[in-house]
């Protein structure tokens, strides 16, 4: 009885729970993906219909930083796979792989270092994505097109 009493709980996640909790996680960024392509649209959309440059720069900064999101989506679409399948992988032979498109790829990394680096990713494309709506926010408030229709 006295063991019971004198164990501490632990306070590290096993790996596996790990895992689960960072795929859902991860999985979830689909729904930033979508939202980024109906900035990118809109942003196209006020640029054509705007006629200051000023604007149109605007524009064109929000849908740049979108790609700048869309290839963060990619990474983590590419981690999704390799954590789905990470019971079955070599270890060694992911890194050689991952060193053939990164040569700065950083082999023999744990799953927590991996995991916690699919986390900045995510944390990363969310505050990047959060950035791209606040300048379409500011793009559609200042657009010559809303005051036009504001004075109809």
């Amino acid at each position: 009885m006295t063991h019971l009493l004198n164990t501490a709980p632990n306070p590290q996640p096993k790996p596996h729970a790990q895992l689960v909790t960072v795929l859902a996680l991860l999985k979830s960024f689909k729904l930033i993906e979508l939202l980024v392509i109906v900035n990118n649209l809109l942003a196209i959309i006020f640029m054509a219909l705007s006629v200051s440059w000023q604007l149109k720069l605007v524009g064109a900064l929000v849908i740049g930083i979108g790609l700048l999101v869309m290839y963060y989506a990619i990474r983590i679409r590419i981690d999704i796979q390799l954590f789905i399948h990470w019971d079955s992988l070599d270890k060694d032979e992911l890194d050689v792989a991952l060193m053939m498109f990164n040569p700065a790829h950083q082999s023999g990394r744990t799953l927590a270092l991996r995991l916690l680096g699919s986390y900045g990713l995510f944390k990363q494309g969310a505050v990047i994505f959060a950035g791209q709506s606040i300048l379409l926010i500011f793009l559609v408030y200042f657009s010559d097109l809303s005051l036009s229709i504001l004075h109809h």
